[in-house]
């Protein structure tokens, strides 16, 4: 049996808090603000960044070696396209369970009835394109639709190359911490941070000062309590869980 989490901690990996069963992270998906990530994060399973670093370079190895990846990708991409095929970012819709998404396909390119460029994608329909120049070969075209598939491939390279400098900036401002004690946040949350005038701290995000602020009032705001502060910049809606009890 799995031994029940006392205290959280932030991921190596993805930077997002969670549970520590065991110690190590509990397995968690990835945070949205790395958006080239998808699935179980591979934090999962590890020791929080409160106290260990060890995972830290190996997620920087992996984003540079994409980085360089997808930009290989993009510049041949780039090149003059051979073939009246090009890259189309398609929009499949909603279906049962499945939400809706995009997907880059691989499609024969040409001209409709009314003589504008377009594709013909896999189930048969016809598809009008925007295009960034006015091609006038189906070559012209397809290099067109191939330089778009780029242009995505590079912005997430660069979503890479954010991801390498902040977990860069991470190993260099390290410094061990204490991790949450869930007890205490779980107390905390039943009565003291939303008690009118009790003096707060506000958690703003890993190695940041947290901002003190005089608690206003509270109230549910969906699934969540949101407690009203206000602080020397002004008044703040904060969601419990980032509040402590200043001492």
């Amino acid at each position: 049996m799995a031994q029940k989490a006392t205290h959280s901690g932030t991921c190596q990996a993805c930077g997002s808090a969670q549970k520590l069963p065991g110690g190590v992270l509990a397995k968690h998906g990835y945070t949205v603000r790395w958006g080239f990530f998808s699935g179980v994060c591979p934090g999962s399973g590890r020791k929080p960044f409160e106290t260990h670093t060890d995972y830290i370079a190996e997620c920087i190895t992996f984003a540079q070696g994409q980085a360089k990846f997808l930009r290989t990708e993009g510049a041949e991409l780039r090149k003059p396209a051979t073939e009246a095929k090009g890259w189309y970012h398609e929009y499949v819709p909603a279906a049962g369970r499945v939400a809706s998404y995009y997907r880059w396909v691989f499609v024969p390119v040409g001209r409709d009835a009314y003589g504008s460029w377009s594709v013909t994608l896999e189930n048969g329909t016809t598809k009008r394109m925007d295009l960034y120049s006015y091609p006038k070969t189906e070559l012209d075209a397809a290099t067109d639709m191939n330089a778009k598939k780029a242009d995505s491939l590079e912005a997430q390279a660069k979503k890479m190359d954010e991801y390498v400098a902040w977990q860069q900036n991470r190993l260099r401002t390290w410094k061990p911490a204490p991790l949450v004690s869930l007890e205490a946040v779980a107390a905390t949350k039943k009565t003291t941070v939303r008690t009118k005038g009790a003096t707060v701290l506000i958690f703003e995000g890993t190695g940041k000062p947290r901002t003190r602020g005089t608690v206003l009032g509270s109230y549910r705001d969906g699934m969540w309590i949101s407690v009203t502060v206000k602080t020397e910049t002004g008044v703040r809606n904060v969601r419990m869980s980032w509040l402590t009890l200043a001492e």
